[in-house]
């Protein structure tokens, strides 16, 4: 397991095996905050403010992805990159 923050350029090497190499990024974003990803969907985990507006369903997660899947395969964004060299996430 590693920590990062949003400033902290990281990569892997290619996958030189023949296995599938799977792999899981979680990342807490304040609600209301962009996250420089606005491709990949959201959702509110917890809230103690508002508690009826976190995703609780994993049926709701999945269906939230597949959206998600669907709008990339027909609208693909130019580049993955988080940010921009003119975005605050760069200061």
């Amino acid at each position: 397991m590693i920590f990062l923050n949003k400033m902290t350029m990281h990569a892997s090497l290619p996958n030189m095996t023949d296995r599938v190499r799977w792999s899981l990024d979680l990342r807490y974003n304040p609600t209301g905050q962009p996250s420089g990803r606005g491709w990949f969907p959201g959702f509110v985990a917890r809230s103690k403010a508002d508690p009826s507006s976190e995703l609780t369903d994993a049926g709701g997660w999945r269906d939230l992805w597949e959206e998600a899947r669907q709008r990339l395969i027909q609208d693909p964004p130019q580049s993955f990159q988080r940010w921009s060299a003119g975005d605050p996430g760069c200061a």
